[in-house]
């Protein structure tokens, strides 16, 4: 009776039970899951007492069973109707972004509450403020300049508040907060190139208030097609000469940087999905000199199966002089090689064609399926 009183609706909740080491990121976001949704009933009643200790720490024990870095996150006012939202961010890390929206639209239906991949802008600034270190920084007295980076498709962002020339260590973590606050952390991640704060206040500054409608307007009037989600055309930056199993002309992806980070010397040493439970992998299939219906028929039937399986997702397409490429996000490595290997026989793929890992956790070369 004491805690139910002490805490609101109900005891305070346990803390979930730990994912065996090696667990693939699915079964981690179905523990976390299962746990959320039976303690949702006393996560709102903690949310109602005074002291967040307790609840801060339940919150960590249990976003670290998704991965051993842990991922930012935060409670808000909820959304469509619901009393709270629950905010998993990664922080602006692309990759990490792929297991956040995984673990997103996995997430169940749960009376009173929503959730969020990232951080969502304030839908009041006329009445938001920061208040820190004896100042107040309000939204409607913030000011910001931007400039416009046509090659990167991005802004910069030059803030202003009278009280930034008083609190110099502050002030530019002021400015990326109120930032966030005000287009939410996708669109400052996409469109925000740089910020630094100012002493005096600019003649070309508006009122930060006016900061997000102008940034839509700007980006549809130019035509920059750095939007959020969006894919874009690259150039692969391989560190070596181009050669097989790397010989990659161009390539489509939301991650621009995917190519260097999957592909260069450091792989063997960095794992932009380490110790998470997922991982890269691609598909190399031989063309014979033509990227015609085939290569395409295959990509969709790929693309097909992986969202019927929901253990994976596809990533980019790549094309060589002598194959084609189908980078591939795998939520479960295990079921998902199975998938391919399958996938590549029923296909009759030409004889050399692989399945790569981009990891040494999961393989230190090709996965060469029975060809004929």
């Amino acid at each position: 009776m004491f805690l139910k009183k002490l805490f609101g609706k109900s005891e305070p909740a346990s803390k979930p039970l730990p994912v065996p080491p090696g667990a693939p990121f699915s079964a981690r976001v179905a523990t976390f899951w299962e746990w959320f949704a039976t303690n949702s009933a006393a996560l709102d009643g903690m949310m109602e007492h005074r002291d967040q200790t307790a609840l801060v720490d339940l919150m960590n024990s249990t976003v670290d069973v998704l991965t051993p870095e842990r991922l930012d996150w935060c409670f808000e006012p909820g959304a469509d109707g619901a009393k709270h939202s629950f905010v998993l961010s990664s922080a602006g890390n692309p990759h990490r972004r792929q297991l956040v929206d995984y673990w997103l639209n996995q997430a169940p239906a749960i009376p009173g509450w929503s959730f969020f991949a990232a951080k969502q802008p304030v839908p009041e600034l006329q009445t938001f403020k920061i208040n820190t270190g004896g100042f107040s920084i309000a939204a409607t007295e913030t000011w910001v300049s931007p400039e416009f980076d046509e090659e990167e498709e991005k802004f910069r962002l030059w803030l202003w508040h009278p009280a930034f020339a008083s609190m110099p260590q502050q002030a530019s973590t002021i400015g990326f907060l109120m930032l966030d606050a005000v287009l939410g952390e996708d669109v400052a991640a996409t469109f925000i190139g740089g910020v630094a704060t100012k002493n005096d206040r600019l003649q070309t500054a508006m009122p930060l208030t006016e900061l997000r409608e102008f940034i839509y307007a700007e980006v549809n009037q130019r035509g920059w097609q750095n939007r959020v989600g969006a894919q874009r055309i690259v150039r692969a930056e391989i560190p070596q000469v181009p050669a097989p199993p790397y010989d990659i002309g161009q390539f489509v992806t939301s991650l621009p940087d995917l190519i260097s980070e999957m592909l260069g010397d450091s792989l063997d040493e960095h794992d932009p999905l380490e110790q998470s439970g997922a991982a890269y992998y691609y598909i190399r299939i031989l063309h014979g000199g033509s990227v015609g219906d085939e290569m395409k028929a295959f990509r969709d039937t790929l693309d097909d199966v992986l969202a019927t399986s929901g253990v994976g997702h596809r990533v980019g397409f790549g094309v060589g002089p002598e194959a084609c490429f189908y980078f591939i996000t795998a939520f479960d490595p295990s079921a998902i090689l199975s998938l391919l290997l399958d996938l590549l026989v029923q296909h009759l793929a030409p004889r050399g064609s692989a399945i790569y890992p981009c990891s040494r956790a999961y393989g230190t070369g090709p996965v060469v399926p029975p060809l004929k």
